[in-house]
């Protein structure tokens, strides 16, 4: 318990110095959100403060324009049904898919191979 205490202090910490850097060689990008939001999900039990870093951590990468397909499923993974229904426009969020996410929201993702 207390090695995933700090373990979850490292990764947010880490998350919180990339997202404020001013620094044009340190931004957050899709794998940073995606990495963020999985230790999230390992680190904390179900609950409101996680919620409450899930939807701030999303919301982030949404406005970053970096969701790609991994950054999705980390978020179905970490958040709660009320907050993915609350984050995704009240659809069903089994049923979402990169696809139907605005544009906004992947403008600066890696663009998928076309197999």
């Amino acid at each position: 318990k207390e090695e995933k205490k700090e373990a979850l202090k490292i990764a947010y910490s880490t998350f919180k110095e990339i997202t404020n850097s001013d620094s044009v060689t340190l931004r957050p990008n899709h794998i940073t959100y995606s990495t963020f939001l999985k230790a999230v999900s390992k680190l904390m039990p179900g609950g409101e403060k996680k919620d409450s870093i899930v939807s701030a951590a999303f919301r982030l990468c949404c406005k970053d324009g970096q969701v790609d397909d991994n950054c999705l499923f980390q978020l179905k993974s970490s958040a709660s049904p009320e907050l993915l229904c609350d984050l995704l426009g009240g659809a069903d969020p089994s049923e979402i898919t990169l696809e139907d996410l605005p544009i906004d929201w992947k403008r600066n993702g890696v663009k998928q191979k076309q197999i």
